[in-house]
Order: structure tokens, then C-alpha cells, then sequence
């Protein structure tokens, strides 16, 4: 979508030819996943 903000801030990587891989299985996102951050909303605990 050439509208989104991701577009543009992808745009450069695209035109210097790097790849950018995309991951779309739950099993991929795990194995390329280094840190995981828990993000909570104020007072509410695990």
C-alpha cells in the first residue's frame, strides 16, 4: 500500500535491492525471534 507509513520507511532498502524477509508462519516467527518485550497496560499484571 503506497499510502502506509511502512511503505516509505521500506522504500530505500527496496530500491538499494536488499531483502526484507517477511515472516508468515508462527513456527518462522519463532525461529527468527531474538527478544520478546510483554507490553501491559498500567495496573494490569500477567
Amino acid at each position: 500500500m503506497p499510502m502506509h507509513s511502512h511503505y516509505h520507511d521500506l522504500l530505500p532498502e527496496w530500491a538499494a535491492d536488499r531483502y526484507l524477509p517477511l515472516l508468515h508462519s508462527r513456527s518462522a516467527i519463532r525461529q527468527a525471534t531474538t527478544r520478546i518485550f510483554l507490553l501491559l497496560p498500567p495496573g494490569k499484571d500477567r
